[in-house]
């Protein structure tokens, strides 16, 4: 298994793990507008020539990376593929400068929200209503 930046050829394989891994669904074009701002954000793990996760993520500041979208295929899940996904994410950070970190995560997902803490991250506020079926969002935030 290696972790590899993003190319745009990756795009059906990526976008068939955010389908099936993630409950919102995304316009195909957000794989492919975002990552030109910064690149860097955006690896893959691939096994085989087969991708086997993701981690999405951009700049909002100058002090802050957010992640987007972190999913792994699920026979793949509890292997530490998330986690080091994670900490890739947090490398490309630090080379940028930014100390924080932040994502959203569903409040009913325990799983995620445990697996986002084990790798330092807090909640930082609860959003009403954030996702598109109403649910609420929680923001986490790790500091670098």
């Amino acid at each position: 298994m290696q972790i590899r930046p993003y190319r745009s050829m990756d795009l059906p394989q990526v976008y068939e793990i955010a389908a099936i891994s993630l409950r919102e669904r995304y316009d195909p074009g957000i794989f492919i507008s975002i990552p030109q701002y910064w690149p860097e954000g955006f690896m893959v793990a691939e096994e085989s020539g087969v991708i086997i996760g993701f981690v999405f993520g951009v700049t909002v500041s100058h002090s802050e990376g957010r992640i987007l979208m972190l999913a792994v295929m699920p026979r793949y899940r509890g292997l530490g593929l998330g986690t080091e996904l994670t900490k890739r994410f947090f490398q490309e950070c630090s080379k940028k400068g930014l100390g924080i970190v932040s994502l959203e995560v569903r409040e009913s997902n325990s799983v995620a929200l445990h697996f986002y803490e084990r790798l330092g991250f807090t909640i930082a506020r609860r959003m009403e209503g954030y996702y598109s079926d109403r649910e609420n969002g929680l923001q986490l935030m790790a500091f670098l």
